[in-house]
């Protein structure tokens, strides 16, 4: 007796054999209901049936390439002699034995080979076909297999659950990729634009479309509360399925019951083969009768090349996205498309085109934001629309189109700032208007005696006039000097916005007690080897920096500036600044704001207080926490613990670690 096999494939390989009596749409029904199966397919088989034989490494090639993604192979044999065969040098699914030609005659079949392919919703996608026809289909549904996006709602539980669930069902495409959810979103705004109604359903039995979003409720009725999950068409819009349970108090348990009942809802009744049409039955087989002549439907198709400039945008025809970022080429039927580009900060562009053998289509997007740049003679901070955005300068800084307004409002400036007006592609420069505040200082100047003299004003490094005599300055002047030869006298200002501050500056010299002295270095009780000279001249911070890393000195070159707390430690008989005393300025303790100090640093006029000698202002290498344009200081003809900006000028002592 002549052996005939049917081959089923299925989602997940499992590489048994199962026989049974029957197998009919109950079974195919039980198949597709598996987590991770997504497509079926049947093939009748013959030992004898060359045709079958030649077919078998088309299968096995189906099968290795898709079995992973949802494809589950089963052999149905057909009147076998004894028990099933196994096909040669090939292991399906499953093989179900049909003796006496039960399910043969139930499907309608005669001829051999002959296949058939369900989806997991039941649709018969390939009846009476080949293992080609079936090829061809399994490969144009994971090309435009579902891809649903599922709206988070508000409870964000419930969505991370409802995803886990249907992600362990494998059944639909959970989209995860932002540009998806934009492109899905956007389709879902257009439809909505359309009329767009919850409330209509879908064709009972239609495969899930392409762009699906998933619409997570709870809604009570009575005093019961229900969990409702609700499959919305993007592109047809209509409502494709939903699925319900009643909350309990399982979070758990409920949302896979609603999932369960969604997918139920989509698995319709499976739809099985019918009596092929028009067929020769004479008993002969393979004839045809003129009648029995098709011409498949055919429009002409063609690759055409997508760019974009700038480049990764995303390409939907004819409102499907079939591209996520250019550039990129696909197929098309040579015919009219709306063919439109998107990218995040660049205007959609949707143009009409008639597509042809070698066409391309390239869009320049015009971007929806301007660039902004501003500049200033200060650093200050700066507000757009009332948003903070930064310190001047500001270079090209992307902001949207249409009216804005940028400001500055530092204490130590006039309000300024512009309105203004950007539009596509506009590069705008504004160049800010910065007036400082007035305040002015009044000094008189006299000697260590006492006697009345003249002197030169500084304020912040920059001359001002002749003492005696009332110098108009900025409101945020931080530092005055005033020098006579080598006399001079330094403090910090703090200024007051339109009024005059007194100033007696007594003069003293200059030139530091032991500066240039040569030595052995004095060594602190903390470990610490002090150079034998400071510095002959005053210099900025970033120059003390580099002056003590190129100092070599009694056979060392790692000699280094001091932070503040080792500067600290060469103040005499100033208890509240010298090291352990009560200002709390300390790079150790971290405690280098401005809002750090306090009145205990203040230094002590007409003293000195350095073990060494040292008379005037020594930078450290401690910045400021919250100003890194200023460096912590120490003045040794006051004990004073201050900060001032690096640009100024003080002197440098260099230490090492004495090891």
């Amino acid at each position: 007796m002549r052996k005939i096999i049917v081959f089923f494939l299925v989602l997940t390989v499992s590489g048994m054999l199962s026989a049974r009596d029957e197998f009919n749409r109950n079974s195919i029904a039980d198949e597709l209901r598996k987590p991770e199966v997504k497509l079926v397919a049947v093939d009748f088989y013959a030992t004898w049936c060359n045709s079958c034989n030649d077919a078998i490494p088309k299968w096995k090639k189906l099968q290795e390439k898709y079995g992973d993604k949802g494809f589950e192979v089963i052999v149905i044999s057909v009147r076998p002699e004894g028990g099933c065969a196994q096909p040669p040098q090939w292991y399906p699914d499953k093989i179900v034995c049909d003796y006496d030609g039960t399910i043969a005659d139930a499907w309608h079949v005669r001829e051999f080979p002959q296949a058939f392919l369900w989806s997991w919703q039941g649709n018969l996608l390939v009846a009476h076909g080949t293992v080609d026809n079936v090829a061809s289909a399994v490969e144009q549904y994971f090309k435009k297999i579902p891809r649903v996006y599922v709206e988070e709602g508000s409870d964000k539980n419930i969505y991370k659950m409802v995803r886990s669930e249907l992600e362990k069902k494998s059944k639909i495409e959970i989209v995860a990729n932002n540009e998806e959810r934009k492109a899905l979103t956007e389709l879902r705004e257009k439809s909505y634009a359309g009329n767009y109604s919850d409330n209509m359903k879908c064709k009972v039995g239609e495969e899930i479309s392409a762009n699906s979003r998933l619409v997570i409720s709870r809604q009570k009725r009575g005093k019961k509360e229900t969990l409702l999950l609700e499959l919305f068409s993007v592109e047809k819009s209509c409502l494709t399925a939903s699925g319900t349970a009643t909350m309990r108090g399982n979070p758990e348990q409920e949302v896979a019951e609603a999932v369960s009942n969604l997918l139920k809802d989509l698995l319709g009744d499976v739809k099985m083969p019918e009596k092929e049409k028009n067929r020769v039955r004479d008993g002969s087989f393979g004839g045809l009768s003129p009648s029995d002549v098709w011409n498949p439907e055919y429009k002409e198709e063609v690759i055409v090349e997508f760019l974009s400039e700038p480049t990764g945008a995303s390409v939907l025809v004819d409102g499907k996205m079939i591209c996520q970022s250019t550039p990129c080429s696909r197929t098309l039927t040579a015919e009219n498309h709306a063919i439109e580009m998107q990218k995040e900060k660049y205007i959609p562009k949707k143009e009409q085109h008639q597509i042809s053998k070698g066409k391309s289509v390239k869009y320049k997007l015009d971007p929806d934001f301007a660039l902004l740049s501003v500049t200033g003679k200060k650093n200050v901070d700066l507000l757009l629309d009332g948003k903070s955005i930064g310190k001047i300068p500001i270079k090209e800084m992307e902001i949207k189109l249409g009216n804005h307004r940028i400001e500055q409002k530092d204490e130590c400036f006039y309000p300024s700032g512009e309105i203004f007006t950007v539009k596509s592609g506009d590069k705008k420069t504004i160049n800010l208007k910065l007036d400082d505040k007035e305040s002015a200082v009044k000094i008189h100047v006299s000697n260590e005696k006492g006697d009345a003299m003249e002197a030169d004003v500084y304020v912040d490094d920059k001359k001002v006039g002749r003492a005696p005599g009332t110098f108009k300055v900025p409101l945020c002047s931080k530092k005055l000097i005033v020098k006579n030869g080598d006399l001079k006298h330094s403090e910090e200002l703090s200024l007051k916005e339109k009024q005059v501050k007194t100033f007696q500056a007594k003069l003293r010299s200059d030139k530091p007690a032991n500066r240039g002295y040569a030595g052995s270095g004095f060594v602190s009780s903390s470990n610490l080897q002090w150079s034998t000279k400071s510095s002959s001249r005053e210099m900025n911070w970033n120059d003390a920096k580099q002056y003590c890393a190129n100092l070599n000195e009694g056979g060392h070159s790692d000699w280094r500036l001091p932070n503040i707390d080792e500067l600290r430690t060469l103040i005499k008989n100033h208890f509240e600044t010298q090291t352990g005393g009560s200002c709390p300025i300390s790079e150790k303790a971290e405690k280098l704001s401005s809002n750090d100090w306090s009145d205990d640093c203040e230094g002590i006029n007409g003293s000195y207080f350095s073990k060494l000698g040292d008379t005037g202002w020594f930078w450290s290498s401690s910045v400021l926490s919250d100003d890194s344009d200023n460096a912590w200081f120490v003045d040794f003809n006051g004990g004073d613990v201050s900060d001032g900006l690096k640009i100024l000028k003080n002197y440098v002592r260099c230490v090492r670690d004495d090891s």
